[in-house]
């Protein structure tokens, strides 16, 4: 399952054991912007694992007051690409063995989730799900053949390490335990806090801000390590000793929330910058400098800074629409963009208008905006985008399709161009990127831009 979603586990004591839940839900809330088709719960008691998931947005799913009490909580939203967008494919996945529980919330791709797939089915066994996700607990049950309350995150990790290739953030809990992992090149990110005895994971760090006091530092996960936590015992290793990373800078682009800071770095001072990089390369003569909210929207204020142009609110957006790019189908991704942004015609009109975005990966959106604009009144639209063309499929967790799909993988700029109906079409460089990241650059994973897998 090819999947850019959130996750969040917990182990905590004392009074917030009646809390945890309400702390998961707040949790997942401020992760919905990775993942808006379903969301789950999974709370253990000390004895039993118990769930609450559904299909839709954190809010309607956790309606009706639930409020599971225990000290071990792990929580997911997700975007899926591959497998239905079904209650069934809904995570935390919970499965039974030898007559215990176990529960997993899964972010992230494996390389050789087919292959594995395909070598235990040749051997008999059965998957319910499309789910990478389901793999994993394959993979470990055929290892460790003991019961999960006995399982460790140290002899996981080294499992893992020999037979899982790709990227994963992974929470794990059992009746007894939670167990974090975060593979060895550090795909995706994980950030922790420790409050007091309490231990909280999420996939960014502004949705632990809303639960750890500001004194408390949250830190990243480091890749390649786990964490085991229970009554008993707390301890952190490394399960591999990996030294290059392959941090997916799609996260910058698009993903993470403006407010987060993933790989070391602001998310908005990022996009900003970028937006800055995008007006120094690809100049354009204009009146006003407009976003398309809410992602554009940092990179435009670089733009408009480097650029002297006026930054304007041409474009409202709805916010009771869901983010259009994480869609599971193209005609509710188009559907959504008519109802997600509408044009202030008095700021419009008349103008040259420059719409900054933060990529363009089929092309169907921006056309439609386009049209928008001209719809408006502008007398000229030109797009500039704040990342370099993509051109090549993700295979480490986010939804970008099949070659075929992908309008830059198979059209010229020119034609991309003509294709949306816009005056000119200006990318960021890759070279750009490079310098913008400096000798960082090697620790990142740009394949759905540069082909170079990592």
């Amino acid at each position: 399952m090819k999947e850019e979603c959130g996750v969040f586990g917990a182990f905590v004591q004392g009074e917030l054991e009646t809390k945890v839940f309400e702390i998961a839900k707040t949790v997942l809330f401020h992760l919905q912007h990775r993942g808006q088709e379903a969301a789950g719960i999974v709370i253990s008691d000390g004895k039993r694992l118990k769930q609450h998931k559904g299909i839709g947005l954190v809010q309607g799913v956790f309606a009706n007051g639930e409020n599971y009490k225990g000290q071990i909580a792990i929580g997911h939203v997700r975007y899926s690409t591959r497998g239905r967008s079904d209650l069934l494919h809904a995570q935390p996945l919970i499965a039974e063995y030898l007559g215990h529980e176990i529960a997993i919330a899964h972010n992230g791709q494996l390389d050789n989730a087919d292959e594995i797939r395909k070598n235990f089915e040749k051997q008999g066994t059965i998957f319910i799900t499309r789910s990478d996700t389901e793999i994993f607990l394959h993979v470990l049950t055929r290892n460790l053949r003991k019961p999960p309350i006995e399982w460790s995150a140290k002899e996981i990790g080294e499992i893992f390490s020999k037979e899982i290739s790709g990227s994963y953030s992974l929470a794990i809990a059992t009746a007894n335990k939670l167990m974090i992992f975060r593979d060895p090149k550090g795909y995706r990110p994980l950030f922790y806090s420790k409050v007091d005895d309490n231990y909280f994971f999420a996939s960014e760090d502004s949705a632990l801000k809303i639960i750890t006091p500001e004194e408390i530092d949250i830190k990243e996960v480091e890749q390649g390590s786990y964490f085991e936590i229970s009554k008993e015992t707390i301890e952190k290793g490394k399960f591999s000793e990996s030294k290059n990373s392959a941090h997916c800078f799609f996260e910058f682009v698009y993903f993470a929330r403006p407010d987060s800071n993933i790989f070391g770095h602001s998310v908005h001072v990022i996009r900003e910058e970028l937006g800055k990089l995008l007006a120094k390369e690809k100049p354009v003569e204009a009146d006003i400098v407009v976003p398309v909210m809410d992602s554009g929207f940092s990179a435009s204020l670089g733009y408009s800074k480097q650029s002297k142009i006026p930054l304007e609110l041409g474009l409202v957006r709805n916010h009771w629409v869901g983010r259009t790019f994480i869609k599971p189908q193209q005609s509710i991704r188009q559907q959504s963009v008519k109802n997600k942004l509408h044009p202030i015609e008095r700021v419009i009109k008349n103008n040259r208008v420059v719409l900054v975005d933060d990529s363009l990966v089929r092309g169907t959106t921006m056309k439609e905006i386009v049209n928008m604009v001209r719809l408006a009144g502008a007398r000229e639209v030109h797009v500039a985008i704040a990342s370099p063309p993509v051109k090549y499929p993700c295979y480490w967790g986010i939804d970008i399709p099949t070659s075929e799909e992908l309008v830059a993988s198979n059209k010229t700029i020119e034609e991309i161009k003509n294709e949306i109906g816009c005056d000119s079409l200006a990318y960021v460089s890759l070279k750009g990127i490079k310098e913008l990241l400096g000798d960082e650059y090697e620790k990142f994973c740009l394949h759905c831009f540069n082909g170079r897998k990592k």
